[in-house]
């Protein structure tokens, strides 16, 4: 009897995700068992995509929990696909009313999976729908992680809410959450939006007395905002990327070139 070994059956589980086929999805994993080897997140992140593109968000929000329940850590990339079909407030809500379901069940659930849900959110422009998901990740008896602060500074960003941005901050502190390059970069981004964008040199050296080191996308969103108002701290900007032999994009560059022939 022919024993297919694991890349046939990673194959298999990769076309199960493909076309929306769990049944096969689950006979490829029964076939990896026999084999005695242990799945591992990305074989069940192929279950979890089946469920997807089937239309059966609350199954593959079930696989999330059983991740977690093997030893893993479920990540943004694991719940990817749970975001990218969650495209309305309508369905994000019906999502949210099954992990609701699921818990009143007493079934697990899984910090990734609301933090898919405020994914979402901060993709259509919902900072409101958003900031409410996080306010109820308490009633599941879960606490708010890195991701979930990151993605809802992201919405602020997208609705240019700055006031909400400090709160959050502040959450994080309050929960003794250590701000990630990430997280300040989003800070960094959210400080450029108003008329005062001082704050954003502020989190700039907060960020390197931390040990940090902000990315190339972080200097130019300072240097072009401080191009956009003739600021001649874009100066002081462009000789630290210089010094971090960060190069500049095509467009920051023409801005430069156009700053200064004025």
């Amino acid at each position: 009897m022919y024993r297919p070994d694991e890349g046939l059956i990673l194959d298999v589980l990769n076309v199960a995700a493909r076309w929306g086929r769990p049944d096969l999805a689950t006979q490829a994993l029964a076939k990896l068992s026999e084999l005695n080897v242990q799945a591992q997140e990305y074989h069940l992140v192929a279950l979890l995509e089946s469920y997807v593109v089937a239309g059966r968000v609350p199954e593959a929000l079930r696989v999330v929990s059983s991740i977690r329940e093997m030893g893993m850590t479920p990540t943004l990339s694991t719940v990817e696909p749970i975001a990218a079909v969650l495209t309305t407030a309508e369905i994000i809500d019906q999502a949210f009313y099954g992990i609701e379901d699921m818990h009143k069940a007493g079934e697990t659930i899984d910090i990734a999976s609301l933090n898919a849900l405020i994914l979402a959110c901060a993709r259509i422009g919902d900072l409101r729908r958003a900031r409410a998901t996080q306010t109820a990740i308490g009633d599941f008896g879960l606490k708010p992680n890195l991701d979930t602060y990151n993605l809802l500074l992201e919405a602020c960003i997208a609705a240019e809410h700055r006031a909400l941005g400090d709160t959050l901050l502040s959450e994080m502190a309050a929960a003794n959450l250590t701000p990630a390059e990430s997280t300040y970069e989003r800070v960094i981004q959210l400080c450029l939006v108003p008329e005062d964008y001082d704050d954003a040199f502020f989190y700039l050296e907060k960020m390197k007395a931390e040990g940090l080191q902000p990315s190339s996308k972080a200097y130019i969103a300072i240097l072009r905002r401080c191009l956009k108002d003739n600021d001649r701290r874009w100066i002081l900007v462009r000789e630290e990327m210089d010094a971090l032999d960060y190069t500049l994009d095509f467009d920051t560059r023409r801005m430069i070139s156009q700053h200064e022939r004025r």
